[in-house]
């Protein structure tokens, strides 16, 4: 979610409604209660940061990470690297306004030519150089232990790159890598395959054990579940879906009493469960893919499970496939991944124009969303959920 905002002004330079940017990551943990919240990371997690002791990167001594990001824009030698490198905290100047400041003085002027490509593997050596200048910081990224890192709002598509490279760090760390070694050696890497390494360290991966039941079969294997053990009773509904193109697929979304109407109609290649209890898939004309992706509605702010879920689906989609996913109820589980999917598909899109979509898509759970229990409204917590999501497993990768 971003963070409010604000004028700034340095100089003869303006920016209106300038985000603040800067401030620490978020990490996803579990209360007490079951629930997952987001809980503040620690310090070092925050590219604002001003170091005190300061840290050295090619030769040079920096205060914080984002003045080193700045300068390291432009060519060698250049007025402006030279300027920026030069510009200090001032007196009790803090790191927000600090980081600001510094980021002013990086917009504008001519850039090295070869910055857009090189810019996310600088991001990541700057943050190796700072952990290297600082045990204590290790010690503190190191004890937010497999917890999901939740980057802040910020400008173009650092709220993921930003979470995804602490967590690569954090995994050099945790494996008793020698990060001067480490700094080297990806030093001479270039700079895609870099983006590609960091990625691999955050993806969603849910473990099988966090849902309550987990398998990858097909249709024929939930028809003989079913026989066994059947889902509660529902008066059979007659489908009002319509399918949602998304990527190169279609997405189809459901619950247990409109199933069996909603799969003739569509003829899906995939079904996806979210319940504990597989549909009744009478007579299929193809034998298709069946995932049982079964969690609680504790879990709908579990970013991993859920991210895990998304991926899955997206990675379907993309392969021309007709996807159906549905819950027991065809509401909660069901519009909060659903929803997830369309916001990934229409990055930037307005509210209106996603809840239009979902709302054409699965019109017998508008009122539950919008108006009843209000589940997916703007200023909900599960719609501020789909926004986090959509940032950290965006299209930007």
């Amino acid at each position: 979610m971003l963070q409010p905002k604000r004028k700034t002004q340095l100089g003869d330079v303006q920016v209106k409604d300038l985000n603040v940017m800067g401030g620490k990551c978020n990490v996803m943990k579990q209360r007490n209660n079951g629930q997952y919240d987001k809980f503040s990371g620690p310090d070092c997690t925050d590219n604002f940061l001003i170091i005190k002791e300061k840290f050295n990167y090619e030769g040079l001594d920096w205060f914080s990470v984002e003045q080193a990001f700045q300068s390291l824009k432009f060519p060698k030698d250049s007025r402006t690297r030279t300027e920026i490198h030069s510009a200090g905290p001032r007196p009790r100047e803090n790191s927000i306004s600090y980081g600001e400041r510094v980021w002013l003085l990086g917009q504008g002027s001519i850039r090295r030519e070869d910055w857009e490509l090189e810019k996310i593997k600088v991001m990541l050596l700057l943050n190796i150089a700072k952990y290297i200048a600082n045990k204590r910081f290790q010690h503190d990224l190191v004890a937010t232990q497999n917890y999901r890192i939740i980057a802040k709002g910020s400008t173009w598509k650092w709220t993921y790159w930003n979470a995804a490279i602490q967590t690569y760090v954090r995994q050099l760390i945790h494996d008793g890598k020698n990060l001067v070694h480490c700094l080297k050696e990806i030093s001479e890497v270039h700079s895609k395959e870099v983006e590609e390494m960091i990625k691999k360290s955050y993806e969603f991966n849910a473990k099988p054990e966090l849902y309550r039941n987990y398998s990858t079969s097909d249709y024929i294997s939930a028809m003989e579940l079913y026989k066994r053990s059947p889902p509660p009773e529902r008066v059979a509904e007659v489908s009002q879906n319509t399918k949602i193109p998304l990527w190169s697929g279609q997405l189809v979304l459901c619950g247990v009493a409109d199933f069996q109407s909603t799969f003739n109609q569509n003829e899906p290649d995939v079904v996806v469960t979210m319940c504990s209890k597989p549909p009744n898939i009478q007579t299929p004309t193809k034998n298709g893919e069946w995932l049982h992706r079964d969690f609680s509605g504790y879990d709908l702010r579990n970013f991993e499970l859920i991210g895990s879920i998304i991926q899955d689906v997206r990675q379907r989609l993309r392969e021309g496939k007709t996807v159906l996913i549905h819950c027991l109820d065809g509401q909660d589980r069901t519009g909060i991944v659903g929803f997830t999917l369309i916001r990934l598909f229409n990055p930037g899109a307005s509210f209106k124009f996603l809840k239009d979509i979902i709302s054409k898509g699965r019109p017998a759970r508008v009122d539950y969303w919008f108006n009843h229990q209000r589940l997916l409204i703007e200023t909900s917590e599960y719609n501020l959920s789909t926004q986090i999501l959509e940032d950290h497993l965006g299209e930007g990768r």
